[in-house]
């Protein structure tokens, strides 16, 4: 099992859950090829998208058939300005690679931002894109 799935797994342990962790070779970099991996419409996937607003790294969880819109976010964080996290602030905030298959940001990391609470802010409706 690679280190971050073992990362992973003992935090979900930690937190009371129990899971298994499935690994697919051809891969499920985008939210399309993870629907066709698990076999489920696009829209039952849940992307993990890390931005920052104002300097500081959050975590947008949006359906896959969805697109977060910066502007939006924006506004219900009351930020001055949002937008995607590099690569690397993606990798300071969460402990792992955009893109990766660690679906789930930040848990499992050992990272100090990853130990604390995320602010958690719903808004609706999401652009659809089809």
């Amino acid at each position: 099992m690679p280190r971050s799935d073992e990362r992973f797994a003992s935090a979900a342990a930690a937190l009371g859950l129990s899971l298994e962790i499935r690994r697919f070779p051809q891969g499920t970099r985008t939210a399309v090829d993870a629907a066709r991996a698990v076999g489920c419409e696009l829209g039952q996937i849940v992307k993990s998208l890390v931005f920052v607003a104002d300097g500081e790294p959050f975590l947008a969880l949006t359906s896959g058939s969805n697109r977060a819109d910066p502007e939006r976010l924006a506004s219900v964080l009351g930020a001055r300005e949002v937008g995607p996290a590099s690569a690397d602030e993606a990798r300071a905030a969460t402990g792992y690679a955009i893109g990766g298959n660690e679906r789930v940001a930040g848990v499992g990391s050992g990272r100090p931002r990853a130990s604390t609470a995320w602010t958690v802010k719903v808004y609706a409706p999401f652009r659809r894109d089809r």
